[in-house]
Protein backbone atom coordinates (compact mmCIF):
# COMPACT_ATOMS: atom_id res chain seq x y z
CA UNK A 1 0.00 0.00 0.00
CA UNK A 2 1.56 3.11 -1.18
CA UNK A 3 2.66 6.00 1.79
CA UNK A 4 0.95 8.91 1.57
CA UNK A 5 3.06 12.17 1.18
CA UNK A 6 3.12 14.05 4.12
CA UNK A 7 0.52 17.40 4.27
CA UNK A 8 2.08 20.47 3.43
CA UNK A 9 3.03 23.15 5.76
CA UNK A 10 1.92 26.89 5.47
CA UNK A 11 4.80 28.08 4.07
CA UNK A 12 4.89 25.87 1.63
CA UNK A 13 1.06 26.53 0.50
CA UNK A 14 1.82 29.92 0.76
CA UNK A 15 4.89 29.77 -1.94
CA UNK A 16 2.44 27.66 -3.87
CA UNK A 17 -0.65 30.05 -3.67
CA UNK A 18 2.25 32.69 -4.98
CA UNK A 19 3.40 30.37 -7.65
CA UNK A 20 -0.34 29.97 -8.80
CA UNK A 21 -0.38 34.18 -8.69
CA UNK A 22 2.35 34.19 -10.98
CA UNK A 23 0.94 31.49 -13.36
CA UNK A 24 -2.31 33.09 -13.80
CA UNK A 25 -1.04 36.48 -14.27
CA UNK A 26 1.35 35.25 -16.67
CA UNK A 27 -1.31 33.16 -19.00
CA UNK A 28 -3.04 37.14 -19.10
CA UNK A 29 -0.38 38.27 -20.02
CA UNK A 30 0.33 35.89 -23.34
CA UNK A 31 -1.70 38.04 -25.67
CA UNK A 32 0.42 41.28 -24.74
CA UNK A 33 3.37 39.95 -27.15
CA UNK A 34 5.50 42.88 -28.57
CA UNK A 35 4.12 45.26 -25.13
CA UNK A 36 7.58 46.59 -24.06
CA UNK A 37 5.80 46.92 -20.29
CA UNK A 38 4.48 43.94 -20.37
CA UNK A 39 7.38 41.73 -21.02
CA UNK A 40 9.77 43.83 -18.49
CA UNK A 41 6.50 42.88 -16.04
CA UNK A 42 7.03 39.40 -16.75
CA UNK A 43 11.07 39.65 -16.16
CA UNK A 44 9.89 41.33 -12.59
CA UNK A 45 7.97 38.55 -11.68
CA UNK A 46 10.25 36.21 -12.07
CA UNK A 47 12.75 38.48 -10.33
CA UNK A 48 10.76 38.88 -7.52
CA UNK A 49 9.44 35.18 -7.37
CA UNK A 50 13.72 34.72 -7.06
CA UNK A 51 14.39 37.37 -4.15
CA UNK A 52 11.49 35.92 -2.12
CA UNK A 53 12.61 32.46 -2.30
CA UNK A 54 9.20 31.50 -3.92
CA UNK A 55 11.24 30.37 -6.94
CA UNK A 56 12.17 27.09 -5.42
CA UNK A 57 8.84 26.14 -5.23
CA UNK A 58 8.47 26.39 -9.21
CA UNK A 59 7.81 23.22 -10.95
CA UNK A 60 9.73 22.55 -14.75
CA UNK A 61 6.58 23.36 -16.45
CA UNK A 62 5.67 26.54 -14.30
CA UNK A 63 9.40 27.93 -14.75
CA UNK A 64 9.26 27.20 -18.60
CA UNK A 65 5.40 29.04 -18.85
CA UNK A 66 7.00 32.04 -16.85
CA UNK A 67 10.33 32.10 -18.35
CA UNK A 68 9.22 31.85 -21.91
CA UNK A 69 8.63 35.58 -23.79
CA UNK A 70 5.00 36.56 -24.23
CA UNK A 71 3.24 35.39 -27.55
CA UNK A 72 5.05 31.76 -27.40
CA UNK A 73 3.12 29.95 -25.40
CA UNK A 74 0.50 26.89 -26.74
CA UNK A 75 -2.98 27.30 -26.72
CA UNK A 76 -2.71 24.38 -23.83
CA UNK A 77 -0.23 26.19 -21.93
CA UNK A 78 -1.69 29.32 -21.66
CA UNK A 79 -5.23 27.48 -20.96
CA UNK A 80 -4.30 25.40 -18.09
CA UNK A 81 -2.22 28.31 -16.93
CA UNK A 82 -5.17 30.68 -16.65
CA UNK A 83 -7.47 27.74 -14.79
CA UNK A 84 -4.75 27.94 -12.08
CA UNK A 85 -6.83 30.68 -10.68
CA UNK A 86 -9.45 28.33 -9.08
CA UNK A 87 -6.73 26.14 -7.24
CA UNK A 88 -5.23 30.10 -6.45
CA UNK A 89 -8.90 30.63 -4.66
CA UNK A 90 -8.94 27.16 -3.00
CA UNK A 91 -5.27 27.92 -1.40
CA UNK A 92 -6.08 31.55 -0.94
CA UNK A 93 -9.27 30.13 1.26
CA UNK A 94 -6.35 27.52 3.12
CA UNK A 95 -4.50 30.65 4.10
CA UNK A 96 -7.87 32.57 5.94
CA UNK A 97 -7.11 35.13 3.18
CA UNK A 98 -10.36 34.34 1.12
CA UNK A 99 -13.73 33.60 1.42
CA UNK A 100 -14.21 30.78 -1.68
CA UNK A 101 -17.63 31.74 -3.60
CA UNK A 102 -19.72 29.06 -5.26
CA UNK A 103 -18.45 26.44 -7.48
CA UNK A 104 -20.77 27.82 -10.51
CA UNK A 105 -18.97 31.60 -9.79
CA UNK A 106 -15.56 32.32 -11.38
CA UNK A 107 -12.68 33.18 -9.21
CA UNK A 108 -11.36 36.79 -9.00
CA UNK A 109 -7.56 36.03 -9.78
CA UNK A 110 -6.21 39.72 -9.70
CA UNK A 111 -8.23 40.51 -6.54
CA UNK A 112 -6.83 37.48 -4.96
CA UNK A 113 -3.45 37.70 -5.90
CA UNK A 114 -3.93 41.42 -4.40
CA UNK A 115 -5.22 39.75 -0.83
CA UNK A 116 -2.13 37.88 -0.86
CA UNK A 117 -0.03 40.70 -1.39
CA UNK A 118 1.77 39.06 -4.48
CA UNK A 119 4.40 41.86 -6.05
CA UNK A 120 3.88 43.76 -3.06
CA UNK A 121 5.56 43.84 0.53
CA UNK A 122 2.42 42.28 2.06
CA UNK A 123 3.74 39.13 0.59
CA UNK A 124 6.40 38.78 2.60
CA UNK A 125 4.43 39.15 5.68
CA UNK A 126 2.42 36.22 4.51
CA UNK A 127 5.77 33.96 4.04
CA UNK A 128 6.71 34.94 7.22
CA UNK A 129 3.75 33.99 8.87
CA UNK A 130 1.02 31.90 7.70
CA UNK A 131 -1.94 31.09 8.58
CA UNK A 132 -3.39 27.42 7.75
CA UNK A 133 -6.97 26.49 8.07
CA UNK A 134 -7.45 23.08 10.06
CA UNK A 135 -6.92 19.50 8.85
CA UNK A 136 -10.60 19.03 9.20
CA UNK A 137 -12.15 21.95 7.48
CA UNK A 138 -9.51 20.91 4.31
CA UNK A 139 -10.82 17.26 4.31
CA UNK A 140 -14.87 18.91 4.62
CA UNK A 141 -13.95 20.97 1.26
CA UNK A 142 -12.18 18.29 -0.35
CA UNK A 143 -15.24 16.25 0.32
CA UNK A 144 -17.26 19.11 -0.87
CA UNK A 145 -15.52 19.24 -4.07
CA UNK A 146 -15.26 15.26 -4.61
CA UNK A 147 -18.89 15.44 -4.23
CA UNK A 148 -19.59 18.50 -6.57
CA UNK A 149 -16.45 16.96 -9.14
CA UNK A 150 -18.41 13.38 -9.15
CA UNK A 151 -22.20 14.72 -9.73
CA UNK A 152 -21.07 17.14 -13.08
CA UNK A 153 -19.14 14.45 -14.20
CA UNK A 154 -22.15 12.21 -14.08
CA UNK A 155 -24.63 14.67 -15.39
CA UNK A 156 -22.34 15.19 -18.31
CA UNK A 157 -22.11 12.16 -19.21
CA UNK A 158 -25.31 11.53 -18.68
CA UNK A 159 -25.12 8.76 -16.31
CA UNK A 160 -28.13 8.01 -13.99
CA UNK A 161 -27.61 8.73 -10.59
CA UNK A 162 -29.07 6.04 -7.32
CA UNK A 163 -29.02 8.43 -5.30
CA UNK A 164 -29.78 12.12 -5.07
CA UNK A 165 -27.38 14.85 -3.94
CA UNK A 166 -28.35 15.69 -0.85
CA UNK A 167 -28.53 11.67 0.43
CA UNK A 168 -24.74 11.30 -1.20
CA UNK A 169 -23.69 14.76 1.16
CA UNK A 170 -24.98 13.41 4.35
CA UNK A 171 -23.00 9.95 3.85
CA UNK A 172 -20.15 12.02 2.90
CA UNK A 173 -20.48 14.14 6.04
CA UNK A 174 -20.72 17.32 3.71
CA UNK A 175 -23.33 19.73 4.71
CA UNK A 176 -25.89 19.97 2.15
CA UNK A 177 -26.81 23.67 2.78
CA UNK A 178 -23.40 24.38 1.11
CA UNK A 179 -24.18 22.83 -2.35
CA UNK A 180 -27.28 25.70 -2.95
CA UNK A 181 -29.35 22.61 -3.79
CA UNK A 182 -32.42 22.92 -5.98
CA UNK A 183 -34.51 20.00 -5.85
CA UNK A 184 -31.88 17.84 -4.05
CA UNK A 185 -29.62 18.40 -7.22
CA UNK A 186 -26.70 20.87 -7.85
CA UNK A 187 -27.55 23.29 -9.83
CA UNK A 188 -25.40 26.08 -11.38
CA UNK A 189 -26.14 29.73 -11.99
CA UNK A 190 -29.55 28.38 -10.09
CA UNK A 191 -30.62 26.26 -12.67
CA UNK A 192 -30.93 22.38 -11.98
CA UNK A 193 -28.43 20.44 -13.43
CA UNK A 194 -30.82 18.71 -15.13
CA UNK A 195 -31.77 21.85 -17.35
CA UNK A 196 -28.05 22.99 -17.93
CA UNK A 197 -26.78 23.02 -21.33
CA UNK A 198 -23.86 20.45 -21.65
CA UNK A 199 -21.16 23.09 -22.43
CA UNK A 200 -21.63 24.62 -19.26
CA UNK A 201 -21.82 22.04 -17.38
CA UNK A 202 -18.17 21.07 -19.57
CA UNK A 203 -16.81 24.60 -18.02
CA UNK A 204 -18.14 24.29 -14.69
CA UNK A 205 -16.34 20.81 -14.63
CA UNK A 206 -12.75 22.29 -15.73
CA UNK A 207 -13.16 24.80 -12.95
CA UNK A 208 -14.44 22.38 -10.36
CA UNK A 209 -11.93 20.36 -11.48
CA UNK A 210 -8.81 22.91 -10.51
CA UNK A 211 -10.35 23.45 -7.34
CA UNK A 212 -10.60 19.99 -6.40
CA UNK A 213 -6.56 19.73 -7.29
CA UNK A 214 -6.11 22.07 -4.73
CA UNK A 215 -7.76 20.80 -2.27
CA UNK A 216 -6.16 17.23 -2.70
CA UNK A 217 -3.11 18.90 -2.41
CA UNK A 218 -3.79 20.41 0.66
CA UNK A 219 -4.23 16.75 2.19
CA UNK A 220 -1.14 15.26 0.43
CA UNK A 221 -2.15 13.54 -2.41
CA UNK A 222 1.13 14.54 -3.86
CA UNK A 223 3.82 16.80 -2.93
CA UNK A 224 3.78 17.73 -6.61
CA UNK A 225 0.60 20.47 -7.28
CA UNK A 226 1.28 18.86 -11.15
CA UNK A 227 1.00 15.00 -10.54
CA UNK A 228 -2.82 15.07 -7.68
CA UNK A 229 -5.08 13.18 -8.98
CA UNK A 230 -8.79 14.13 -8.37
CA UNK A 231 -9.72 11.27 -6.08
CA UNK A 232 -11.57 11.46 -2.53
CA UNK A 233 -9.13 12.46 0.53
CA UNK A 234 -10.43 12.37 4.16
CA UNK A 235 -13.88 10.73 3.68
CA UNK A 236 -13.09 9.22 6.96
Amino acid sequence: MPVPEPMPSADQVARRALVLAAIVLRSGMEDSAGDSEAEALRVEVLRWLDTTGVAAALEPEELEILGAPLGTLTEQQQRNAGWRSEGLGVLAWALNRWELDSFDVPTDAPVIAEALGFMEPEGLELLGSPNLRSKSEREELARELYLIHMRLRQAYDQEPSSRNVAQLARELKVEPGKLGLVNDDLAVSGIRLAEVPPEVIRYTISAVAERHRAANWLLGDKAAYSEVSYSLRGAQ
